[in-house]
């Protein structure tokens, strides 16, 4: 399969839809090659009955997929690229397929907000894994309102845990995550710091979350959401999320569907069909302790987001054996703009209703 073929992944065809949400699950979609983690459910009594990102399927960079040195590729204009490995994206449209970001001491993408630079960003096939990502901190920095499409990349810091990054990802306008493997973030995987310009989106489909550094003194999330005054949409659904290192007393929160900003409204959101796990520490990252706080933290009571429309929060399966919680409490209820049904614990096989 070439690389373009890869982008059909936007639209799959014939792709099997999971009768309780209508939405397709993720497999025929996906890149090819093994699963990360084929038995990661083999233990659990109770499980989705949809094929599940990373372990019914791949995601991240297909298996085999030969990959060009960033220092070589030729969408790369050697111009955009400052000492420090920064690749200003100096043209309205990026595309990026099959290259590794990683080699030569690793680049950084960075879309300052100015004229000239880019409007539209597509990653397809990359692989991101490196020391020092530029200048900006972030593997991928956009202050410009791009609309982002990310799609079969893998993001790994293993190597560089604790060197004070602090996310994968910085956005300010549309981003949409399809099958990507984020492993090893030190902090939020999706920083979302849109300026108020309505009318954006935040999606994120058939990705797997895997063993973020929870040893910081701040929450972790997934998807985190910081702006002011804007309208936007939020569809989160398909996804995996491993947790099995333990974490210091604040813990993670998983995917965090409220803005840490003011007037900010959320269009009909969904959070559905999601995989999330969280175990008791094990190994040398803090045995015995907690991974996770709560796996979702929705919008409190006088916090700065609301709802139009109903918040869609249904048929999510969780293992909650190393966490607070599935949902913190008071955020994700009937109240706060939230329909829930269908959310089990995949250890019991009761019934999880947020409280």
């Amino acid at each position: 399969m070439t690389a373009f073929a890869h982008r059909s992944l936007l639209l799959p065809r014939g792709q099997r839809p999971y009768s309780a949400s209508g939405w397709a699950d993720g497999l025929a979609g996906a890149s090819r090659g093994r699963p990360q983690y084929p038995g990661l459910l083999s233990g659990y009594q109770f499980r989705p009955p949809w094929n599940v990102a990373g372990v019914d399927y791949r995601v991240g960079v297909p298996e085999g997929q030969v990959l060009t040195d960033w220092r070589t590729a030729p969408a790369i204009n050697p111009g955009w690229v400052s000492p420090a490995g920064l690749i200003y994206l100096n043209a309205p449209t990026i595309l990026f397929q099959n290259i590794d970001f990683s080699l030569g001491g690793g680049a950084a993408l960075y879309n300052p907000n100015s004229a000239g630079y880019a409007t539209s960003i597509t990653l397809v096939n990359c692989n991101f894994n490196a020391p020092v990502w530029g200048q900006s901190g972030y593997p991928l920095l956009d202050q410009n309102n791009a609309n982002i499409t990310i799609m079969n990349c893998t993001f790994d810091a293993l190597p560089f845990l604790g060197t004070g990054w602090n996310a994968f990802l910085a956005t300010s306008g549309s981003i949409t995550l399809l099958y990507n493997w984020f492993k090893n973030c030190p902090d939020q995987i999706l920083q979302s710091n849109i300026i108020p310009v309505s009318g954006r989106t935040t999606t994120a489909k058939y990705n797997l979350y895997d063993d973020m550094n929870l040893t910081g003194g701040a929450h972790r999330n997934y998807l985190q959401l910081d702006s002011n005054n804007v309208t936007m949409g939020y569809d989160v659904e398909f996804n995996t999320t491993y947790q099995s290192r333990g974490c210091d007393g604040n813990g993670g929160e998983g995917f965090q569907i409220y803005s840490n900003g003011t007037g900010v409204v959320l269009t009909n959101p969904i959070l559905s069909n999601n995989t999330m796990i969280a175990r008791l520490g094990s190994g040398l990252s803090r045995p015995g302790r907690p991974s996770m706080s709560a796996l979702v933290h929705g919008n409190a009571t006088g916090g700065g987001t609301t709802i139009s429309g109903t918040g869609q929060n249904n048929h999510n399966y969780f293992d909650i054996s190393g966490a607070t919680s599935a949902f913190y409490i008071g955020t994700v209820t009937p109240a706060q703009g939230w329909s829930s049904s269908g959310n089990i614990d995949m250890n019991t096989g009761a019934a999880i209703t947020p409280a």
